[in-house]
């Protein structure tokens, strides 16, 4: 789901109630270490493409991974890991990542400058005792950690890659991070919303750093009033985020849409720590995590 949204939209308030702030506690995502790894072989094209072939970037997959997988140049991102066990020093480190595609262009490279928020929350899947599974309102949260403005550098497409571009963009998070909001061990599930245009290169609207942490504002500001930024392109991935905050009014919604495992699935359980379930329906999927135990 990619939304092309005006610069002049409103914007929309999220965990904005004192009681609901209190539930959220926020990483400053500017300052963590972040990789960005281009997937697709050049091919060159014989002609130009009409400018109608341009779209929007998007999301295609996200998944976690241990640290310690990104071999010796630190770029290796392939790998899946939803057990994080610590068993030593609080030094394990959780791999954030999100696969998106560029758009071809018709002209030069376009260069798209993503920065990105991610939120983790308890994994709580669905069930006839709990209905709403991690479906939550914003101004009820579960407790929950936003991880604020992850900025990944500068991507670029031409149009002699096809049928885009794709790139693997990750963050680094040490686990004992976790342990404020969740306790020493838990499940946990995430979901994210990227803004592919935070610089302003493609819609001459940059996003400013309203919260001085030296990244644009990517979408969710808690340190503005709990403000969601709207900007042009956005997609998310593992909750129906945009939808709820575009829509709510429009469509009566109450709650936030979050992709927990499905319940019941011919989908088995094939890595350690994968929940029998879980599919592309409700990426990312949940891990589990242990500091010091």
């Amino acid at each position: 789901m990619t939304l092309r949204l005006s610069a002049s939209l409103a914007a929309i308030g999220l965990f904005a109630c004192a009681s609901a702030e209190a539930q959220v506690r926020r990483i400053d995502g500017c300052a963590l270490r972040t990789i960005v790894v281009p997937l697709s072989e050049p091919n060159i094209r014989s002609r130009e493409l009409p400018a109608t072939c341009g779209s929007a970037p998007v999301i295609e997959d996200a998944w976690t991974m241990e640290a310690s997988c990104l071999g010796d140049t630190g770029n290796l991102l392939e790998s899946e890991t939803y057990q994080f066990l610590q068993f030593g020093p609080l030094n394990l480190q959780i791999v954030f990542v999100l696969k998106v595609k560029l758009p071809i262009s018709a002209g030069p490279p376009v260069s798209w400058s993503p920065v990105a928020d991610f939120v983790l929350l308890p994994c709580n899947a669905a069930s006839a005792q709990n209905p709403s599974g991690e479906d939550f309102a914003p101004n009820a949260p579960p407790p929950l950690l936003l991880v604020d403005d992850v900025r990944f550098g500068s991507v670029a497409a031409g149009p002699e890659y096809a049928p885009g571009k794709e790139f693997l963009c990750a963050f680094v998070l040490p686990v004992s991070d976790l342990s404020e909001p969740f306790g020493a061990f838990g499940q946990l599930d995430w979901f994210a919303i990227v803004d592919f245009d935070a610089g302003g290169t493609m819609f001459g609207q940059p996003t400013p750093d309203l919260d001085g942490d030296g990244c644009p504002d990517s979408a969710i500001e808690l340190g503005v009033s709990g403000r969601f930024v709207p900007h042009a392109p956005m997609d998310d991935v593992g909750a129906g985020v945009l939808t709820y905050l575009l829509n709510r009014r429009v469509l009566g919604l109450q709650s936030i849409d979050v992709f927990e495992p499905q319940p019941r699935s011919f989908v088995p359980a094939s890595i350690a720590g994968m929940q029998s379930g879980e599919s592309g329906a409700s990426r990312p999927w949940c891990f589990t995590f242990a500091i010091g135990r």
